[in-house]
C-alpha cells in the first residue's frame, strides 16, 4: 500500500523543520529549553506534522479517480 509512504514522506519536512527550530530555541534560550518537560515538549513537536500529513493524504483519498492509466510499453507503443 502506498499510504503509509506518502504519510511518512509528507511527515519528513515538518520534522526537519521542527528540528531546525528545536536547535533554534536551545541555541536562543538554553536555561528554559532544559527546564521544559520532555515529553509534552516532543508530542508538541509532531502534532503539526501529523496533521499535515492526515491532511495531505485525506486530500488525496478525496480527489483519487479510477481511471486506467495507460503505461507506455513495447506492446503498446508500436
Amino acid at each position: 500500500m502506498i499510504v503509509p509512504f506518502i504519510f511518512c514522506c509528507s511527515y519528513q519536512a515538518p520534522m526537519m523543520l521542527n528540528s531546525a527550530m528545536d536547535l533554534l530555541f536551545l541555541l536562543i534560550s538554553p536555561i528554559r529549553y532544559r527546564a521544559m518537560k520532555t515529553l509534552p515538549y516532543i508530542i508538541l513537536l509532531c502534532i503539526p506534522g501529523g496533521i499535515y500529513s492526515l491532511l495531505f493524504i485525506a486530500l488525496g483519498w478525496i480527489n483519487v479517480d479510477d481511471d486506467l492509466l495507460e503505461f507506455c510499453n513495447p506492446f503498446v507503443g508500436e
